[in-house]
């Protein structure tokens, strides 16, 4: 996998469907699927907070 992380937060940006921008968001990309995953809250020191198991 390549971390293109800098250049993907320069490029993209993330907003809820009513408008306002999300804090901070994941992409994944890999062949020809992606996904993401995005936080209301800025990530600690730059890394997403674990998903807590339930």
């Amino acid at each position: 996998m390549i971390r293109i992380d800098d250049e993907i937060r320069a490029a993209l940006t993330m907003t809820h469907p009513d408008g306002p921008q999300v804090a901070e968001f994941l992409l994944r990309i890999e062949d020809d699927e992606a996904g993401f995953r995005w936080h209301d809250e800025p990530f600690e020191n730059g890394q997403p907070v674990p998903l807590a198991c339930h």
